[in-house]
C-alpha cells in the first residue's frame, strides 16, 4: 500500500497572464499545448486498485480553468480522492464556473500579492478580474477559500494587508516566498514530507516524485502509457538514493512542503 498525502496534477501548462515569478516566464518550464487527460488519468488510479490510497488532490497550471475538459477532470479525481484543491489565478471565475466547481471542489487557492498598490498589476496582471473573482468565490458554497499571496522583497510591506483583507472576506491566508525574499518570519520546515508522500504529474503526463525534481533521472512513469510495477520499482528506488540527501529540499523547495 502506497499512502500519498498529496497528488499533484499539473493539467496544463497555458495560462492568461504573464506572472513574473513564474516557472513558465522564467524558461525553467517550456508551455505546451499538452494537458492531462481524464481518460489516461482514470486509468492511472485503478491501475493501482487498492494498492494507493491518496488523501488530497491538487490541480494547478498554467490556469487550470483554461483546460478544455476541466470538469470532467474534477469529475474522476473525486472518484477516487476524498479532498480536491484547485490553485487558479481568479481571473476566469464566474457564477457558472463557481456553480460546477461547488460540484467537485473542497478547496480553492487564489494568488493575490497586493490590494491596493500596483504590485500585483505589474507581476500579474488582471488584478481587477482576480479582485472581482474573488467576490464570486467568497459567496459560494466551496468549504475552504484561500487567498495564497506570493511574498517577495517587493510587497513584504503589504503582508498586513492582503491579511486583512482576507480576514475580512472570510478567506484563509497562506503566503509563498520567492527565492530572492528572506524572512524570519517565514520558516523552513526541517522535514521533507514531499519525497515519500506526495507524487507529482505535469501537463506533459509524466510522473515524478515531486514539483522539483522533473528531469530524467527522476521520471516515475508516463500517464499516457502507465506500468504499475516499473512505477513501484522506479519510486522505491529513487526515494532510497535521494531521501539520505534530498539535495532540491536544501536549496529552495518551499511550496510543496
Amino acid at each position: 500500500m502506497i499512502n500519498i498525502d498529496t497528488l499533484f496534477l499539473e493539467i496544463n501548462s497555458v495560462c492568461n497572464i504573464h506572472c513574473k515569478y513564474c516557472f513558465y516566464e522564467k524558461g525553467e518550464l517550456s508551455r505546451s499545448s499538452s494537458r492531462i487527460s481524464p481518460t489516461a488519468l482514470k486509468v492511472f488510479f485503478e491501475s493501482f486498485g487498492e494498492n494507493l490510497q491518496i488523501q488530497s488532490v491538487s490541480l494547478s497550471g498554467g490556469e487550470i480553468l483554461l483546460h478544455r475538459e476541466i470538469e470532467d477532470l474534477l469529475k474522476t479525481v473525486r472518484q477516487f480522492v476524498p479532498h480536491v484543491l484547485i490553485m487558479t489565478n481568479g481571473t476566469l471565475l464566474s457564477s457558472t464556473t463557481i456553480q460546477m466547481l461547488e460540484k467537485y471542489v473542497d478547496e480553492v487557492h487564489v494568488s493575490l500579492d497586493s490590494i491596493t498598490s500596483s504590485y500585483h498589476e505589474k507581476q500579474r496582471g488582471l488584478h481587477r478580474k482576480t479582485l472581482n473573482g474573488l467576490e464570486l468565490l467568497r459567496a459560494s458554497r466551496i468549504p475552504m477559500k484561500t487567498i495564497v499571496m506570493t511574498v517577495s522583497n517587493g510587497n513584504k510591506d503589504q503582508i498586513d494587508e492582503v491579511r486583512k483583507y482576507a480576514k475580512e472576506y472570510s478567506f484563509l491566508f497562506q503566503m509563498h516566498p520567492v527565492d530572492n525574499f528572506n524572512s524570519s518570519t517565514i520558516r523552513r520546515p526541517n522535514t521533507c514530507k514531499s519525497l515519500t508522500k506526495s507524487i507529482m504529474i505535469n501537463a506533459k503526463s509524466q510522473i515524478y516524485p515531486c514539483f522539483h525534481l522533473q528531469t530524467d533521472a527522476y521520471l516515475l512513469g508516463d500517464l499516457n502509457n502507465f506500468n504499475f510495477q516499473d512505477f513501484l520499482s522506479r519510486r522505491k528506488d529513487i526515494i532510497a538514493y535521494l531521501l539520505p540527501k534530498l539535495p532540491c529540499y536544501r536549496n529552495r523547495c518551499w511550496p510543496l512542503i
